[in-house]
């Protein structure tokens, strides 16, 4: 997921859509929603430990962001000032929630949610994807491939990935109901299978550039996964590439810091 002031350049109505967002939402108390979608999908589970269909000893555990330690806040410039001036935490909430409504414009979808439905929407993704890389970071392997340019090869962790999707519709249908998660969880299938690489179903690569041991500021990753999207009942081969900043994308450090981590120790 791209930072706000990255997403936010295609068109009039995008603009608008932001106006308004930062209206309804700045005004209706964004300092206090982020908090508390954030400490509900935690405290629904600070830690969970599932053993699947892996060897008897290994034990796939998903760890809570606070394991991970903060990363200085580095933020971007011009159009990014809004979110400069919230807590790095808040900020990443914030340009996802402005995100996912963008994509339901470009979907023309007609979602009935209320303010604190889309606040609980975007706080559930940003905690699965926190979750989701803080895990690949302990199965991932990184390679020096130049000076100034890795390599992080993450395998695939369909066990996992299908705890870590369970959690995830978990905390969606607890933050926006039953009836508005499921409509959400249709609307958004093949995003959700996208953004979150499959959950899992297969190896992933990722290419950074820049120097993560001096910080985030610099930093791109590049993401491209292959993967089967059944999300519509058809299993099709796709393949994804993404374009990552992390400074940008996550100041907070909550969702890079653990992957970027491995680069430096490398």
């Amino acid at each position: 997921m791209l930072f706000l002031g990255r997403v936010v350049r295609k068109s009039f109505q995008r603009q608008l859509l932001i106006i308004a967002a930062l209206g309804g939402v700045g005004l209706l108390g964004l300092a206090i929603w982020s908090r508390q979608g954030a400490s509900a999908a935690r405290e629904a589970h600070p830690s969970i430990a599932m053993r699947a269909s892996l060897p008897a000893d290994k034990v796939v555990a998903f760890e809570t962001p606070e394991t991970v330690a903060d990363a200085p806040a580095a933020v971007g410039s011009g159009a990014a000032r809004v979110v400069e001036q919230l807590p790095a935490g808040e900020g990443a909430q914030f340009s996802t929630l402005i995100e996912l409504q963008l994509a339901a414009t470009d979907m023309n979808l007609d979602l009935d949610l209320t303010t604190k439905q889309w606040q609980a929407f975007a706080a559930a993704v940003v905690q699965a994807q926190a979750v989701r890389h803080n895990y690949e970071a302990t199965i991932a392997t990184a390679t020096s491939v130049a000076p100034g340019r890795y390599r992080i090869d993450i395998p695939a962790y369909a066990a996992a990935g299908d705890e870590l999707r369970r959690q995830f519709l978990a905390d969606l249908e607890r933050g926006l109901g039953k009836d508005a998660a499921t409509e959400v969880t249709q609307a958004f299938a093949h995003r959700f299978e996208g953004s979150f690489a499959g959950f899992g179903v297969s190896a992933q690569t990722l290419e950074v550039t820049g120097d993560p041991k001096h910080g985030s500021t610099n930093v791109e990753v590049s993401r491209t996964v292959r993967y089967w999207d059944s999300a519509d009942g058809r299993e099709r081969m796709t393949t994804r590439r993404e374009v990552h900043f992390p400074s940008d994308e996550d100041p907070s450090g909550e969702r890079w810091n653990a992957l970027l981590a491995l680069v430096s120790a490398s």
